[in-house]
């Protein structure tokens, strides 16, 4: 095992050449990413319940990261692993309700490695973005499927933009979409990323896997739960023996990690607290998914290329924002200039290359608001927000802050790797110091412009004739509207009003269509107003339940507007909107 190294930063450039002969034969990446599996959940990292063969065998045939750490739920992390920058400045400020949409000028890994003359493909979890501009296909992917999530059967997603029917288990039809990229003969090199949805709840998986662990005496939640785990690293296990098959084992870096630790409660599935202890008996980290301890944002790292890097285990500090810069300079992309990430490319190919001392800050997931704001009232109050009230962490060399609020803990790990002892009031001007440092930090994440910013919604996207864009996609909320994370809720009386911000790439007149969740009265009316135009959308007696059609067009000129949306009518009970549907004529 390398040991952590304290070194200069001169001291771990190594020679030009390794980096120039690696270019000249770029690695196939595959970068297999999975959803809410824990560090503890592993054979290799100890578990003694949940199976796991085939990960424990690549992980064994790998470079190994032990302090490998990414963010405390799923879309910010996957926002730093696309850009290589904190979620924070992408625009990912959440899950849902559209703060989870990277803004439309980041650059992804994909666009970076397809630039230097990849393939590349995708199929699984995106959860970066669902309207035009922001679906996989248009952020670098020229091969994609985006699942439904939490659909482990049967999933009806979406391929490169056109709806596609799945029959059977999802891990497998994802690994199956991998698999037929692979074996394509072409003399370029490919970036696949497969993402799949497993372990998220709602737990589900075949009965060939749940039934050993019913036997061995679990409750029903956590037999699915250790079920599910062990059918993906059974299809992980089908993919690693296709690559052997098609004789690409020494020409591809295989990488595996985590999205954020395990979740410790899922909606209508609880689990004992006696088998979550079970689940994590071998390293007992402290936490679990949405926070900021060990168990929470410590996820496995595994890099396999063949023979080209030396198995065993690393204890480099490193972050998901770092493998962009890695990816970029391994397969000769240019690296962006904006990166909060830093490449570990020469850590992997020279065994005598040491790491420099560097920092790393975490976050939550979402900016703390003051008492009495609302995040479903929109625009969030940026001039309101306070640092100090903020969750946020740091890390370097063997120690570990943690502040919000009054709140101050500071741990040294690894000796004490479960997070038991707290030194803050053993260090108060120390801990002073990193709460500064950190406030300060957010500070200037706050001042850009572009932190905690609501999308903008494409319209006529590459010449598209028709664009949906989710009710919840909005800027500005007015009357009682709240938004909500999958639909813009309470709906009721006249002045209600939701504000879009819109970038019209195809100008022309447009049909607009409002979809609610729910039946309105007949008669009903909304208002849609773009600069000086008004025109007016009805519920018709003998039209759709919960549609509105709009009674004339609306001429969109290219560039930015505002569009907003307004209810005339007084409804009888709170309803809620789904979508708009705008189609050129």
């Amino acid at each position: 095992m390398r040991a952590f190294t304290r070194a200069c930063s001169i001291g771990f450039f190594i020679g030009v050449s390794l980096m120039e002969a690696v270019s000249e034969t770029p690695p196939h990446i595959l970068l297999i990413q999975v959803d809410d599996l824990g560090y503890g959940d592993l054979g290799l990292h100890g578990n003694e319940i949940i199976q796991t063969p085939h990960l424990d065998r690549l992980g064994e045939e790998s470079m190994r990261f032990s302090q490998f750490y990414v963010h405390p739920l799923c879309a910010p992390t996957r926002a730093s692993l696309l850009t290589g920058r904190h979620f924070w400045r992408t625009g990912v400020h959440g899950v849902h309700g559209a703060t989870d949409f990277l803004h439309l000028d980041e650059i992804t890994v994909a666009e970076v490695l397809r630039e230097a003359g990849y393939r590349t493909g995708m199929w699984g979890k995106w959860h970066s973005g669902k309207t035009d501009g922001y679906f996989p296909w248009d952020r670098g992917f020229q091969e994609a499927f985006m699942a439904r999530l939490y659909r482990y059967e049967d999933n009806v997603g979406m391929f490169n933009g056109q709806a596609r029917q799945t029959a059977g288990w999802t891990p497998a039809v994802l690994t199956d979409f991998a698999i037929e990229f692979l074996s394509r003969e072409t003399s370029q090199p490919f970036f696949g990323y497969l993402s799949y949805l497993s372990p998220h709840g709602k737990w589900a998986a075949p009965e060939e896997y749940v039934a050993p662990y019913r036997r061995a005496g679990f409750t029903e939640n956590s037999a699915k739960l250790f079920g599910m785990i062990t059918h993906f690293d059974h299809h992980i296990g089908r993919l690693m023996g296709a690559i052997d098959e098609l004789g690409l084992r020494d020409s591809t870096l295989v990488i595996f990690l985590s999205d954020n630790g395990p979740a410790r409660r899922v909606p209508g599935q609880p689990i004992p607290d006696e088998e979550w202890e079970k689940r994590n008996e071998a390293l007992q980290l402290r936490g679990h998914k949405s926070n900021l301890y060990e168990n929470g944002i410590r996820s496995p790292l595994f890099l396999r290329w063949g023979n080209r890097l030396v198995a065993g285990e690393d204890a480099a500090l490193l972050s998901v924002m770092d493998l962009l810069p890695t990816l970029a300079e391994l397969g000769g992309g240019n690296v962006p200039s904006n990166l909060d990430g830093t490449s570990f490319a020469r850590l992997l190919l020279d065994e005598e290359a040491t790491w420099p001392e560097r920092e790393l800050i975490f976050s939550g997931s979402q900016p703390k608001l003051p008492e009495g704001v609302s995040k479903q009232v929109l625009p969030l109050p940026k001039g309101k927000i306070e640092s100090d009230t903020q969750l946020l962490g740091w890390r370097t060399g063997h120690e570990k802050f943690l502040k919000q609020g009054a709140s101050a803990e500071w741990f040294h790990l690894p000796s004490d790797l479960r997070e038991e002892r707290n030194l803050a009031n053993e260090r108060p001007d120390l801990a002073q110091a990193r709460r500064a440092h950190l406030n300060a930090w957010f500070e200037e994440v706050l001042a850009d412009s572009r932190s905690f910013a609501r999308p903008i919604l494409l319209v006529g996207h590459e010449g598209a004739g028709r664009v949906e864009i989710p009710a919840y996609c909005l800027a500005e909320t007015k009357g009682g509207v709240r938004n909500g994370s999958h639909s813009l809720n309470r709906w009721k009386v006249a002045g209600d009003a939701a504000v879009y911000h819109l970038d019209v790439k195809t100008p022309g007149a447009y049909a607009i269509e409002i979809r609610m969740e729910n039946p309105v009265p007949s008669g009903t009316r909304f208002q849609v107003a773009l600069g000086e135009q008004r025109i007016f959308c009805s519920a018709l007696a003998d039209g759709p339940a919960g549609v509105l059609t709009g009674e004339a067009e609306i001429d969109m000129p290219r560039g930015a507007g505002e569009l907003q949306v307004e209810l005339l009518s007084t409804l009888p009970s709170e309803k809620s909107m789904s979508s708009l549907i705008l189609r050129r004529l």
